[in-house]
């Protein structure tokens, strides 16, 4: 036998005998639980992956330089909470059913470490700053805003094909 196993028999005898507290436990190998076991990967979150990359924006030119981007294809402007569940499903929502083909831009603001460009953004397009909310722009004017559980890649689709 292994030494690092335990002989199942000799600690049910144990145990049923009533001879476990006269020191079989402290020959057992110390317990280290195996978390590659088809339960734990059954429960285990699972990340999606992506079919594009967001472009992250973290400063107020960069922002610029996508806004004055939209004037030769379409941006979306992503403003994302990392704090909030809302925010992680409508994220995940663009990701899942995002489509190439469509000539779109995709960009990202964490509103927790980048606040001044989403106020930024706010006040430019003039709109309600929400968290989650997407923002459609084309040739640099906001054509569609869209918050918490209204986010849906059809919407967004609907604004660029018109």
């Amino acid at each position: 036998m292994p030494p690092n196993t335990v002989d199942v028999a000799q600690l049910v005898r144990a145990s049923v005998c009533g001879t476990e507290g006269r020191g079989f436990e402290s020959r057992l190998p110390p317990y280290k639980p195996d978390f590659s076991g088809f339960f734990f990967k059954m429960f285990r979150s699972k990340k999606i992956s992506s079919k594009f990359n967001w472009i992250d924006i973290q400063s107020i030119d960069a922002l610029t330089i996508a806004v004055e981007s939209s004037e030769s294809s379409a941006v979306l402007l992503f403003k994302h909470s990392t704090r909030c569940s809302i925010s992680t499903l409508a994220k995940s929502r663009i990701e899942t059913h995002w489509n190439n083909q469509l000539q779109l831009k995709p960009y990202l603001i964490d509103v927790l470490r980048n606040r001044d460009v989403s106020n930024q953004i706010a006040d430019y397009f003039n709109v309600r700053h929400e968290s989650p909310q997407a923002l459609v722009i084309i040739s640099m004017k906001c054509k569609g805003s869209f918050s918490h559980n209204s986010i849906e890649m059809q919407k967004i689709e609907a604004i660029i094909g018109s």
